[in-house]
């Protein structure tokens, strides 16, 4: 089994450095429609999050694959379909627990389970293929539906949930001020759309979540200069990028080349950093929308006492 979470952190690391040197790592390319474009379980519909995401993400632009479906072998054969001759799959990884307190998490398939924590961790390999790589199986036309909440309320919802102060000011700078714990924002009509803004907004709610009464990150707000802010930078824009996948709101990239020769500079002295910056990317995710997805899960179960 190590050498499958070897295989997954190597081929991770690979596949995000080839992808930042052309520009296309994902937090590096705008994505509209996220219910349609983000890779997710063809069979359960769940989503992949974490290093998962990026990498399967990385591994359909590599291939060019056009649908974002991947399933396991089992899920395949069971459809009635069969992987095609000389395809290989992609390392995924499962963690859970046992022992400890029960609490709800998000595992490598992108479900929200309830897992013990405080006692052990254990990370299992799974094997995915994307469904261009199969023959036999009968799908549906992926259809793209429109979200059972405005997106853009929904992270004026989040920012509310984060308990911090946004300022608007004409012709200024999108910023978190730690020492002042709130967000500043250009005004809004300083952007070319409603969702840019938030967008936008969402990168800086990544960087709050460092304040003590959050999440608590040791930050070098103070030297933007540093390989230390950059990594942070990283760590707010993918977090923007999950945020959005979940949201449905989509994702816009913030960096140049700049903060990417800081990040390729970082990667060559050490790949899993990246990989460390997804998981920590997830987590603050995890956190800002905690309350969105007990709400989701309220309306699903609404619809399904409704029927």
């Amino acid at each position: 089994m190590r050498n499958g979470v070897e295989k997954h952190a190597s081929l991770f690391a690979e596949s995000m450095i080839e992808a930042l040197k052309k520009g296309t790592a994902p937090w590096q390319r705008p994505w509209r429609g996220a219910k349609a474009i983000y890779p997710h379980n063809f069979k359960t519909g769940h989503r992949y999050c974490g290093s998962n995401l990026l990498l399967l993400l990385a591994m359909e632009a590599r291939h060019g694959y056009g649908d974002s479906r991947w399933g396991g072998f089992g899920q395949i054969r069971n459809a009635g379909g069969h992987v095609k001759k000389g395809q290989h799959g992609v390392p995924i990884l499962i963690i859970k627990g046992s022992g400890g307190e029960t609490v709800e998490t998000i595992d490598g398939s992108g479900r929200m389970v309830e897992e013990k924590q405080g006692g052990r961790m254990y990370v299992s390999v799974q094997y995915v293929f994307n469904v261009e790589q199969t023959e036999g199986l009968t799908l549906p036309a992926v259809v793209t539906a429109k979200p059972e909440w405005n997106p853009q309320q929904a992270v004026e919802a989040v920012a509310h949930d984060a308990h911090i102060r946004i300022v608007e000011k004409q012709g200024g700078q999108a910023a978190y001020d730690p020492t002042n714990d709130l967000i500043k924002m250009p005004a809004r009509h300083q952007f070319d759309s409603a969702d840019q803004y938030y967008l936008t907004l969402l990168h800086e709610l990544g960087h709050a979540t460092s304040h003590a009464s959050r999440l608590n990150r040791d930050v070098p707000h103070d030297r933007k200069n540093t390989l230390e802010y950059a990594i942070e930078e990283l760590r707010a824009e993918m977090t923007a990028m999950m945020s959005g996948a979940r949201l449905e709101i989509g994702h816009n990239p913030r960096h140049g080349e700049s903060y990417v020769a800081f990040w390729l500079d970082a990667a060559g002295n050490d790949p899993n950093y990246i990989r460390n910056a997804a998981r920590d990317a997830q987590a603050i995710s995890t956190w800002l929308l905690r309350n969105h997805a007990q709400g989701a899960a309220e309306r699903s179960d609404g619809l399904k006492s409704a029927a």
